[in-house]
C-alpha cells in the first residue's frame, strides 16, 4: 500500500511539473502533411543554423524512409551549398531554411571560439568565410524562392518564437501558444547554458539542444577588437559586397586600430 502511494505521488509531481522537454519521436507537424518532404538547414557557421536545426527538428517529424543519401533525414544541416543544386531542391521536395547574420559579426563569432587565436588563424577563418557567402549568394540566385525561407539571426536569437512562427507560417500550419512557449523555453539562451555548462570543449554536445561546449561565447568583442588593423581592412573589402546583398550595413575601413 505504501508503495503504491509513493507511485500516485512521484506521478502526480511529474505530471504537475510543466517540464520544458518533449519526446522528440513526437513532432508537433507530421511530415506527410505538408508540401515538403525534406528541410535542409543551409547556412554559413556561427549564424543560427544549430538553433534554426534543432527547433526544425523539434517541429517536424524526423523518422521517414529516405530517397536520396543527401537527404537521408527528413531534418539535415549543411555548410557547403555546392552539395545542393535546383534539380536536386525541386525533385526531392526539399524546403531551405536559410539563417543569416551580419557578416562581421558571424565572422567574430567564428574567430571567438578558438582562445588562442592568431593573426594567421584569423586571416585563415576571413577566407572561409569569403567562400561561405559566395556559395550562399551564389545559392540565393539559383535556388526556386518557393523552396527558400531566409530570416535574420538579429531577429529571433532573443526569442525564438519568431523562428517558430516563421517555419509555422512558411509551411502553412498552426501550433497552439503553448507549443510556442515550449519550444521557445527548450532552447532558450539560458536552457542551453544549463545542459552545456560542464562540457569541457567544442566537441562535446547536448543531444536534445544539440549545442555544443563553448558554443555560446561569453566574449563580447567585435571583430575591429579582435583582429589586427590590417585583417580587419581586408575584411572590410572582402565582406562589404555581402552586406549588401544581405541588407546588412557595409563597414569603413580604419585608419588605427581600436
Amino acid at each position: 500500500m505504501r508503495l503504491y502511494i509513493f507511485f500516485v505521488v512521484c506521478c502526480s509531481f511529474l505530471l504537475a511539473y510543466d517540464y520544458p522537454h518533449r519526446e522528440l519521436d513526437c513532432p508537433i507537424i507530421r511530415i506527410k502533411e505538408l508540401k515538403y518532404k525534406h528541410f535542409a538547414i543551409m547556412s554559413v557557421p556561427r549564424t543560427g543554423s544549430t538553433l534554426t536545426y534543432a527547433i526544425t527538428q523539434y517541429l517536424v517529424e524526423t523518422q521517414f524512409d529516405p530517397d536520396c543519401d543527401l537527404f537521408s533525414r527528413a531534418v539535415s544541416k549543411h555548410h557547403h551549398f555546392t552539395n545542393i543544386n535546383s534539380n536536386m531542391i525541386k525533385e526531392y521536395n526539399v524546403l531551405a531554411l536559410i539563417p543569416i547574420r551580419d557578416p562581421f559579426a558571424a565572422l567574430a563569432s567564428c574567430i571567438k571560439l578558438d582562445d588562442n587565436i592568431t593573426e594567421e588563424k584569423a586571416r585563415s577563418c576571413l577566407d572561409s568565410f569569403n567562400d561561405y557567402y559566395l556559395q550562399l549568394v551564389h545559392f540565393l540566385e539559383a535556388m526556386p524562392s518557393e523552396n527558400i525561407l531566409l530570416f535574420r539571426y538579429e531577429e529571433f536569437v532573443s526569442d525564438h518564437k519568431v523562428l517558430v512562427d516563421c517555419i509555422c507560417t512558411k509551411l502553412g500550419v498552426e501550433i497552439s501558444d503553448e507549443e510556442r512557449e515550449r519550444a521557445s523555453l527548450l532552447f532558450s539562451k539560458q536552457n542551453v547554458q544549463n545542459y552545456t555548462s560542464n562540457f569541457k570543449g567544442f566537441s562535446q554536445y547536448d543531444p536534445v539542444t544539440l549545442f555544443h561546449g563553448n558554443h555560446i561565447s561569453k566574449n563580447q568583442k567585435s571583430l575591429e577588437e579582435l583582429v589586427s588593423l590590417e585583417t580587419y581592412n581586408e575584411a572590410v573589402k572582402k565582406l562589404n559586397v555581402f552586406c549588401k546583398r544581405l541588407g546588412y550595413p557595409e563597414r569603413e575601413m580604419l585608419v588605427v586600430k581600436i
